[in-house]
């Protein structure tokens, strides 16, 4: 069975507005044994309400038997995901290519 992976390239924050918006478009994204790439080499700002957005969006995923996988963190997003301990929910990965090609845990 071939995988149905998916990518999305995020160019805007993950806060206020931005992330209502977002989860509007996400709900659609949700599918069984979805792989959903964020490519997010853009995101420059993420918020409380954006985190808490892609740890919904892990959650449902995971649920439907898929994998949220984010990629191309910028520092400032990369130490605030850390310091929430995002990486224990979601896959992050340094390269596209990686991210696309990796087995699902």
């Amino acid at each position: 069975m071939k995988a149905d992976i998916v990518l999305v390239i995020l160019n805007s924050s993950l806060k206020g507005q931005d992330v209502k918006f977002l989860r509007r478009q996400w709900k659609g994204l949700v599918a069984p044994g979805r792989r959903l790439v964020l490519h997010m080499t853009g995101v420059e700002k993420v918020d409380s309400q954006g985190a808490g957005a892609l740890f919904e969006l892990a959650r449902k995923l995971k649920a439907a038997g898929g994998t949220l996988r984010l990629v191309g963190l910028q520092k400032k997003v990369s130490a605030f995901f850390e310091m929430l301990q995002l990486h224990r929910v979601v896959e992050i990965y340094t390269s596209q290519t990686e991210a696309l090609s990796a087995e699902a845990a």
